[in-house]
């Protein structure tokens, strides 16, 4: 510890007491930086050019780092249900909001539905959408692909 540290912790009356106030002295400024910086990129991550995987995973991996700095202890179970309530919304939106303009529509259903799913079903829903499309453009490219060419060009103008 340097000696200025010393000077300000010095007549702390236990080791205990020197821990307590150093914790709370530099862990919240650093941990509210932290909770800050973690927040941030939850805001501003959009899906772009990642996959719908790579997307989720990188939102997950943010939420679990939020998680960890922010554990919050309830002293009531009616109180810890409601903040995971609103948590599972607020990420809900999150999701959501990333995403690429392709699920518009896919976002207005889930929007509209009440209670709003969590966000794992958000995620299969997704999910579903996606392998949906997959699944039509390879039966659009598969039909392009049997027809005789004079049909394919006429389609094609």
């Amino acid at each position: 510890m340097s000696s200025s540290l010393k000077k300000i912790f010095m007549y702390l009356p236990s080791a205990r007491d020197i821990w307590e106030a150093l914790r709370e002295t530099y862990s919240t400024v650093r941990s509210r930086s932290r909770i800050f910086g973690v927040k941030k990129k939850l805001w501003v991550l959009k899906q772009d050019h990642m996959s719908l995987d790579d997307y989720y995973l990188e939102k997950s991996a943010l939420w679990q780092d939020f998680d960890a700095l922010t554990n919050k202890t309830h002293h009531c179970g009616a109180d810890a249900k409601e903040d995971r309530k609103e948590k599972e919304e607020e990420r809900v939106y999150e999701l959501l909001a990333g995403l690429k303009v392709i699920y518009d529509d896919v976002r207005a259903r889930i929007l509209s539905q009440e209670p709003l799913p969590s966000v794992h079903e958000v995620y299969t829903t997704l999910r579903n959408e996606e392998d949906r499309r997959k699944s039509m453009l390879q039966d659009q490219n598969n039909s392009t692909a049997t027809l005789v060419p004079s049909e394919a060009s006429a389609l094609s103008v």
